[in-house]
C-alpha cells in the first residue's frame, strides 16, 4: 500500500500543472492561432515554447521578471529580449550542494543564452521577409546587416559572443522592431 502511495505522489508531482510562464507563452501562442498571425511572431512564440520547455524543473523564471514577461503584449519577444541582454531572469530550482545538477541546470542556462542569438537572427530574418521593400531593414536596422554578415562568414572565428555585442543596443533594437512597417507598409 505504501508503495502504491509513494508512485502515485511521484507520478502526480511528475505531471504538476505547467509553470507559470509556459501558460503566458500558451496565451500568446492562443492569440496568435486566434488571429491567425504567421510569419515571425509565431515563428519566435514557438521557438521560446520549445526552448522554455527543454529547460525542466530545474530552471524557473525570476518573480520580477515573470510579471513584466506575462503582462506583457508578446511574453516570446520578452523572454528574448531578456534572453540577449544576457539578464538573471532564469533561477535554479537546485540546492547549491547537489554540485551536478546545479552545473546542469546552469549549463542549459548558458545553452539556452547562445541559442538565443540563432533564433533571434532567424526571426529578424522573418521579420526581414515581411516586408515588401528589401532595403527598408537596412534603413531601420544598419547595424544588424553587419551581424548577418558576420552570423554567415565569421561566425567560427568571432564567436556567438561578438555577435551578441555586435547587436548594439537590444532595447533600442526592439523598439524599432515595434515601428518597423510590415507588409505593403511604406518604409
Amino acid at each position: 500500500m505504501l508503495k502504491i502511495i509513494i508512485t502515485l505522489i511521484i507520478s502526480l508531482s511528475a505531471f504538476a500543472g505547467p509553470k507559470e510562464y509556459l501558460f503566458c507563452l500558451g496565451q500568446e501562442e492562443k492569440q496568435i492561432h486566434k488571429k491567425k498571425i504567421a510569419g515571425a511572431r509565431k515563428y519566435l512564440n514557438e521557438q521560446i515554447i520549445s526552448q522554455m520547455i527543454q529547460l525542466g524543473n530545474n530552471l524557473t523564471i525570476n518573480s520580477k521578471y515573470l510579471n513584466k514577461i506575462c503582462d506583457s503584449q508578446s511574453p516570446s519577444t520578452q523572454i528574448m529580449k531578456l534572453l540577449l541582454k544576457k539578464s538573471r531572469f532564469l533561477l535554479v530550482n537546485v540546492e547549491i550542494y547537489d554540485k551536478q545538477e546545479y552545473s546542469m541546470a546552469l549549463n542549459k542556462i548558458k545553452d539556452l543564452q547562445e541559442k538565443s542569438i540563432d533564433i533571434f537572427l532567424h526571426y529578424l530574418g522573418w521579420i526581414q521577409n515581411q516586408n515588401q521593400d528589401p532595403k527598408c531593414f537596412s534603413k531601420y536596422f544598419p547595424d544588424i546587416n553587419k551581424v548577418f554578415y558576420k552570423a554567415t562568414h565569421t561566425l567560427e572565428e568571432e564567436g556567438i559572443e561578438s555577435l551578441r555585442k555586435n547587436l548594439g543596443n537590444i532595447d533600442l533594437i526592439f523598439k524599432r522592431l515595434k515601428q518597423y512597417p510590415t507588409g505593403k507598409k511604406k518604409c
